[in-house]
């Protein structure tokens, strides 16, 4: 009988300890916990003009453009101004692995896994615009701040060598 008993409460006790097991075992395959970050977007259109193709009026006219118009920078490079002319991102797209958001007043709100912390921000279309890779302090932090810059003078080039072909005809 004593036999029996210690049999019974050993095969008690190595149940228990699989179920036990099998129940951690379960919630260590749970997927990733997700972070959530806080963030804002700035898109810029940004033009570099020498100084020797612009007159004196224009160069005044530069100077004064941020006073009537705030979304417009002008910095004064040495022999160049550089104009910023800061876009509203409202209602583009920002997704993760594990979430999407629209953009409002270029602010977003999206969860991230720590193991695939990558941004993509969209256009309203859906066309992608540009990807981010997140650091591990910036997902520590919980906010981040984007940028993308659209150089404008690099444009026309593009457009020149991607689209414009000269016809052997004319």
């Amino acid at each position: 009988m004593k036999f029996n008993l210690k049999v019974r409460l050993a095969s008690l006790a190595l149940s228990l300890g699989l179920i036990l097991l099998s129940t951690f075992a379960c919630n260590t395959v749970k997927a990733d916990k997700l972070v959530k970050v806080t963030g804002r977007l700035q898109v810029i259109n940004e033009y570099i003009l020498p100084k020797t193709d612009i007159s004196q009026s224009d160069a005044a006219w530069f100077r004064e453009l941020p006073a009537s118009n705030p979304r417009w920078t002008i910095r004064d490079v040495s022999n160049s101004f550089v104009l910023d002319e800061n876009l509203s991102s409202s209602g583009a797209k920002i997704e993760s692995d594990s979430d999407n958001t629209t953009l409002q007043d270029n602010f977003f709100t999206i969860k991230l896994s720590p193991q695939h912390p990558i941004i993509v921000v969209k256009s309203k279309l859906g066309d992608t615009i540009q990807s981010f890779n997140l650091s591990q302090e910036e997902l520590k932090s919980g906010t981040i701040d984007l940028t993308i810059k659209n150089n404008l003078n690099r444009v026309p080039a593009k457009l020149d060598s991607q689209f414009l072909v000269d016809d052997p005809a004319d």
